[in-house]
């Protein structure tokens, strides 16, 4: 065997390996990305040692929904961004907090892009539809962001890009949160909120950090000692 044989031998070996390492990864990172989508968007802080771990557990939408929010609701609305959103808050069990956030484009035929998606979209495009905390002193995150509506997938065939997204229309979103050691219950929650809104033809302009202030309603009596 020459010597240009068995290094054509051995790249094409190399090749082969690389291009199994590379089917694997692809195949662990798809299912790490639906690990994701089935369990909502990841926290943006981590649990604090007050906070109680069977909290956010058996949490889901519906329960969430049926919280008695409160009645004064703020409204953020950019007409670039054309997404009108209602900010509200209601207290769940052992004194958390839940921040609900409906999102709705000003167009019934455009959508806005799942929680999951990364902040600067993928390759630059989208922007994930989300809420944070702006004041992680006061208010820290415990749980999951939840949405009420399920995550679909579209793709682009010019770009070879598939991008997790809501259904056209409105989503809710749900955050959970735990009040800081010196937090009084009255105190306004500062958060940011992330949003893009798209159809199959066009895109509004993205809004990420887009600041806005909540106050929360009166904590209930029975859950003032939690």
């Amino acid at each position: 065997m020459s010597l240009m044989s068995f290094q054509s031998d051995a790249l094409r070996i190399t090749m082969e390996d690389t291009g199994v390492m590379m089917s694997r990864f692809h195949e662990l990172f798809l299912t790490a990305g639906f690990l994701l989508l089935m369990s909502g968007c990841a926290p943006s802080a981590t649990r604090g040692p007050g906070d109680r771990a069977d909290s956010p557990s058996s949490w889901n939408t519906e329960t969430l929904a049926a919280l008695q929010y409160s009645s004064e609701v703020t409204v953020h609305h950019e007409p670039q961004g054309r997404v009108q959103v209602e900010l509200s808050s209601a207290w769940a069990e052992n004194g958390v907090l839940i921040v609900r956030g409906v999102f709705t484009p000003d167009d019934p035929d455009f959508h806005l892009y799942s929680c999951t998606l990364p902040t600067q979209g993928i390759q630059g495009l989208g922007r994930p539809t989300r809420i944070d905390v702006a004041n992680p002193k006061e208010f820290t995150q415990i749980g999951v962001l939840l949405a009420d509506e399920k995550i679909i997938e579209i793709s682009d065939d010019v770009l070879g890009l598939t991008f997790p997204v809501y259904p056209d229309g409105p989503v809710t979103l749900y955050l959970p949160l735990r009040l800081g050691t010196n937090t009084e219950p009255s105190e306004p929650v500062s958060l940011k909120l992330t949003y893009m809104a798209c159809s199959k033809q066009n895109c509004h302009r993205p809004y990420e950090g887009a600041l806005v202030k909540i106050k929360p309603p009166p904590r209930p009596s029975s859950d003032s000692a939690a």
